[in-house]
């Protein structure tokens, strides 16, 4: 998992790259982007943050950044990803219970699987979604 914007070190150096002496101004959404990619960090290495849901229905939010989000229905679930989560967003889906976990894509959403699979193969798999770009996200894991 790399650092958007090419992490610290590119966000608050100290002159503009290419010029002798311009010193440089860090853009705000990349202190923003970086300072969150951080935050999920952070929580993924003292302990990932759980989620038990147990709708058939939901829809991945900004907040979900870095959880392992666990659904427990007996009955198929969809989950739907909308735009606009950010290019350093990530995330994971258990199926806890015997309902298959489906992703869909909201409009100008990409879903992206190798096998251009988008649920998960059966119960106590996880699935990790992960952005490649803004509103272009990766699935992998066991899926059907």
């Amino acid at each position: 998992m790399s650092a958007p914007h090419g992490g610290a070190a590119t966000i608050f150096r100290d002159f503009e790259v290419g010029t002798s002496g311009t010193l440089h101004k860090p853009v705000k959404s990349d202190v923003r982007d970086w300072g969150a990619w951080l935050e999920a960090l952070e929580a993924t290495l003292t302990g990932a943050n759980v989620n038990t849901i147990a709708a058939t229905a939901y829809t991945v939010l900004a907040t979900d950044i870095g959880k392992i989000l666990n659904f427990t229905a007996a009955t198929a679930v969809v989950v739907t990803v909308p735009a606009g989560l950010g290019s350093n967003f990530f995330c994971s889906f258990a199926q806890g219970g015997t309902g298959q976990v489906t992703l869909s894509g909201a409009a100008g959403v990409t879903l992206a699987n190798a096998d251009s699979q988008f649920a998960t193969q059966a119960q106590y798999v996880r699935l990790t979604l992960w952005a490649s770009a803004a509103d272009v996200l990766v699935l992998e894991g066991r899926t059907a």
